[in-house]
């Protein structure tokens, strides 16, 4: 379901700005079914990097969550620029907002040129880094970016096929999560305890409703928050954080209602296609 850059937002943003699909139903079954590796451990990576929300800002913005790295342009371009090309990884350089990250990136397009802003941000729902646009799959950033703006899930290919790219599949079934950390997230993984927090997040979704190819209440994940924004996109009010309460559960059927189809408050495939999912 198409959405548009909402007013708030900077119209030089407009070229990244894609179609914001939101993750259809079954996309992280299909997607750890192709890695053989459970679907619970391949979502846990997923919230971990982007904390429990979805590849896209709220709707009706249109723009995919990113992260720019400013110590990853100084890397690249060898140069300093206060705030926007630095030594040292600084987390007080982070905006406190989504939008907020966009604008630095646009103010790193003008300084350090548009390769080496785009390079230097993680995108989506995976956060992978530009600079890893040719292990994904893609030429050049740019064809990257215009991915990352079209839907989660080509965001989602490009996770799985950086963690094929990078021989982290076997760690994933494995659950190894201090060894997947190390590939994914860089050597300085334990600082930010990025293993610890991917064994507590596979051990929530784990202990969500059965794996039934639907989405009901009690579910936690990337494809929830989907749903949520989707459901934001359609004009209801409900929080975008991953987590199927009574909230979610409450405006699924509201949905229903206005549908026509039976109101359980369970996502299956008619209630996800009358959402866009």
């Amino acid at each position: 379901m198409p959405t548009t850059l909402s007013s708030a937002a900077n119209p030089r943003a407009l070229p990244y700005a894609g179609s914001a699909r939101p993750l259809p139903l079954g996309a992280v079954d299909r997607a750890a079914r192709d890695l053989g590796c459970e679907p619970a451990a391949l979502s846990a990576v997923l919230v971990v990097e982007t904390g429990m929300r979805c590849g896209f800002l709220q709707a009706p913005d249109s723009r995919p969550r990113i992260l720019y790295e400013a110590h990853i342009a100084h890397r690249l371009c060898g140069r300093p620029v206060p705030g926007l090309s630095v030594q040292a990884w600084d987390r007080t350089l982070y905006a406190t907002t989504g939008a907020g990250e966009w604008d630095r990136l646009l103010r790193a397009v003008d300084a350090l040129g548009e390769d080496v802003a785009l390079k230097a941000a993680s995108w989506g729902v995976g956060q992978v880094l530009g600079t890893n646009h040719d292990l994904c799959g893609f030429s050049s950033v740019q064809s990257f970016v215009r991915a990352m703006g079209d839907g989660e899930e080509q965001q989602l290919g490009a996770v799985t096929a950086f963690i094929r790219a990078r021989r982290l599949v076997d760690p994933l079934r494995r659950k190894d999560w201090a060894a997947f950390a190390r590939g994914y997230n860089g050597t300085a993984y334990a600082a930010n305890a990025y293993d610890q927090k991917l064994a507590a997040a596979y051990a929530r979704i784990i202990g969500g409703t059965p794996d039934d190819g639907t989405l009901s209440i009690g579910d936690f994940g990337p494809e929830v928050a989907s749903l949520q924004r989707a459901l934001v996109a359609l004009g209801y009010k409900v929080s975008t954080d991953g987590d199927f309460g009574r909230m979610t559960r409450s405006t699924v059927e509201l949905v229903q209602v206005a549908r026509g189809l039976k109101v359980d408050g369970v996502v299956g495939a008619m209630t996800a296609a009358a959402v866009g999912l």
